[in-house]
């Protein structure tokens, strides 16, 4: 049995992989860069925090939502774990417009 490279390996992964986590994969990478850009942005600018907060409580409780549906349902003390952060994350969204 031969040595693969890291390429190889990712290849055949992704072929073995169903549909749907193929989608929830990519969902999830593409929340977690725009998550990344928007605190890098709301951090250089510092207008409008309140706004930003807003927008990255958002982000976080989609990818929080998304990360507990790839879980499903081999892991289901990890989805638990995400549904408990995704409330708190929806609990500091409702008090950011109440408060």
């Amino acid at each position: 049995m031969g040595r693969s490279s890291f390429s190889e390996d990712m290849t055949e992964a992704w072929r073995v992989m169903s549909s749907r986590q193929k989608v929830l994969m990519v969902a999830q990478s593409v929340l977690s860069i725009v998550l990344i850009l928007a605190l890098v942005f709301d951090f250089t600018m510092g207008k409008s925090r309140v706004l930003f907060n807003r927008i990255e409580l958002g982000i976080v409780i989609v990818l929080l939502l998304v990360s507990a549906l790839r879980s499903y349902p081999e892991h289901k003390k990890t989805i638990i774990l995400y549904l408990i952060c995704m409330v708190v994350a929806v609990v500091c969204l409702v008090l950011s417009f109440v408060l």
